[in-house]
């Protein structure tokens, strides 16, 4: 069975959490020290808690919610629960969104609007937030070139047109 507690600062629960990171989004992961950047660059006069889940000894999902800075409304928060795929549909995604709501409904600002993000490539994920109501307001396309493969000399006459 799992284990919701808040994340402690330390470099155990960063690089725990890196490494959950990592496994979901093994193109584009934080780093320990990213994490931890993030965090000490947080202003403090806005809301936010970190969780981190434990099943036996090891960390296999985090999550956060927080009011937004960049967006302040009272009531108004965003929040994210990433999960190790091998850890998924087991009632931890669940768990913890439950736990979120609960704690958001009696703080200052209660809950007014939540909001949050996920991948296209993450059907098990846009799944779980419409099933709990949510609906896409905004799609953020990542465009990805490998650039050993890429092919130069097909640009050629494209530099030289435009260089006339």
């Amino acid at each position: 069975m799992f284990n919701i507690r808040d994340f402690v600062a330390n470099d155990d629960d960063y690089a725990a959490i890196a490494t959950v990171e990592k496994a979901v989004y093994p193109d584009n992961a934080n780093t320990a020290a990213a994490f931890k950047y993030r965090d000490d660059s947080w202003d403090q006069k806005y809301l936010r808690r970190q969780l981190v889940v434990e099943w036996g000894d090891q960390v296999v999902a985090f999550a956060s919610y927080s009011e937004r800075p960049w967006s302040y409304a009272p009531g108004a928060y965003g929040f994210n629960i990433t999960i190790r795929p091998d850890f998924e549909r087991r009632g931890i995604g669940t768990a913890v969104y439950n736990d979120i709501c609960r704690d958001l409904t009696q703080q200052k600002h209660p809950l007014a609007q939540l909001s949050t993000y996920t991948r296209g490539d993450k059907p098990q994920s846009i799944r779980f937030l419409e099933k709990r109501g949510f609906v896409a307001v905004m799609r953020w396309i990542v465009s990805v070139l490998n650039v050993s493969q890429f092919n130069v000399d097909s640009y050629r006459p494209l530099r030289q047109q435009l260089a006339a």
